[in-house]
Parts: C-alpha cells; structure tokens; sequence
C-alpha cells in the first residue's frame, strides 16, 4: 500500500485522515484485505479522535482476519493487545484468532493460556467460543469427568451456538461413561431448546442420536 504522508501540519494529517477514512473501507469492499488491514492501521496512528482508532482497530482486525494469512493475524494480535485505544472487542476477536493458530500448531500450552484468560468473561461470544475450546481439549485428554464439571459450571453465555457445542461435547463424554441415557438426554434437549435450526447445531445432535 502507498502510505499516504502524515506530514509537519495539522491540514496534512487531517488530509490523509480523511482519504483513509475512505480508502480502507474501499479496500475491504473490493477484497483486498491486507492493503485495508494497512490503511486502517495507519488510519489507527494518524487520528487524533478516539472514536476513529477505537473504529480503526476493529477494521484492522477484521481486515486481517479476512486475509487469512496466520502470521499476519500473529502479529496484528500483538500488535492490538499494545494499542490504547483498540476496543475490547478488537482485543478479544484478536487473541482468541491467535490462541486457534497456536493450537492447530501444536503448541496446546501457549493457545489454552490465552482460552483460559478470555473464558472469564463468559457473556461475551469470545469468551463463551475460548470456554469452549478449553472443554474440548478436557475431552481430547480424556477427562470427562472435567467436561461435566465445566459444562455444568458454564452459567450465562454470550453465544448460544458455542454454549450449545459445549453441550455437545458433553453429550459426547457421557457417551464416554456408559451414560447413555443422559447423553441422549443432553442431545435431546439441544433439538428441542435450540434455534436456529440451519446452523448445524441440531443436525449434530440428532445425528448423534441415531448413533446411540
């Protein structure tokens, strides 16, 4: 991308305020998501206006998201947590992006620090999503007992779909225990309380179901 200049003056920077304000939405519409992630950085460094960096940085987020290039999203996680002005959401979005790339990477340790961090605040989506992944991995370990405790424990969530795998998941380690009735119990009470119904959730726990 060509950095638009900053310059000495306060019209300059009001100038290139303004063109970026343009140009990194453009950018977005037009599917080019690195050169948006760029421009709603520098849009983040050159305005003065907190409501601009708050909204900048959730551009900048999501641009880089959608360039789905790993060691962007890495670094524009690091890069976030040390920005004044990032919204909480932009802070949250991209930890729990850079946890998913450490844990499809291997290194387990280093992606459930930061699950465990952002599954405190559970009424948030990312919260519920990072509560989530932290119950899987109990039940990849083979700690089903683990996943019944933190399932029930789960309380109020701000995301019924990620609430509705974790149940799932417990349904799953029920089956584990040769509790069968109370996995097709917990599957049943997903088809009957969950909704929408197009998202998958209700096709997997009748499918699950049928299995028993």
């Amino acid at each position: 991308m060509r950095r638009f200049p900053c310059g000495d003056s306060q019209g300059n920077t009001l100038y290139t305020e303004r063109v970026l304000r343009v140009f990194a939405p453009l950018c977005y519409d037009e599917g080019d998501f690195a050169r948006s992630a760029e421009a709603y950085r520098q849009l983040y460094d050159v305005s003065s206006e907190r409501f601009v960096r708050e909204s900048a940085s959730e551009g900048y987020v999501y641009s880089t998201l959608m360039s789905n290039d790993n060691d962007a999203i890495m670094s524009m996680a690091d890069d976030v947590e040390r920005m004044t002005d990032a919204t909480a959401w932009a802070k949250r979005r991209a930890q729990l992006s850079k946890a998913h790339i450490l844990r499809q990477s291997g290194s387990r340790e280093a992606s459930l620090a930061i699950y465990e961090k952002l599954s405190t605040d559970r009424l948030t989506e990312e919260g519920t999503e990072a509560y989530y992944y932290l119950i899987e991995d109990k039940y990849l370990s083979g700690d089903y007992k683990g996943v019944e405790q933190m399932v029930y424990n789960i309380g109020e969530c701000g995301s019924m779909y990620w609430q509705a795998k974790a149940f799932l998941v417990l349904g799953d380690a029920l089956v584990k225990m040769d509790n069968t009735f109370q996995a097709r119990a917990t599957y049943q009470s997903i088809v009957d309380g969950y909704s929408p119904n197009d998202d998958g959730i209700v096709a997997e726990a009748k499918d699950r179901i049928a299995a028993l």
